[in-house]
């Protein structure tokens, strides 16, 4: 059975992230599979924990997205 990856935009603050080409540090690498450092999704704790994404992508289609975690 395959099981797809979503990554998500990176906030570059990943504690032991093992890429050695992060943006921050000048290299290429801007994703991360991990919706706590994604750039663009926020958590919230009430009644339990849910991400929710802050915005659309400009031109895109504003899709709101929960993400159970």
């Amino acid at each position: 059975m395959n099981k797809e990856k979503v990554f998500y935009l990176c906030d570059g603050e990943v504690e032991n992230c093992k890429k050695t080409r992060c943006y921050k540090n000048g290299g290429d690498c801007n994703y991360t599979t991990n919706i706590s450092h994604a750039k663009n999704f926020h958590r919230t704790d009430a009644p339990y924990p849910v991400f929710y994404e802050n915005e659309a992508v400009p031109g895109e289609p504003d899709t709101a997205m929960v993400i159970e975690h």
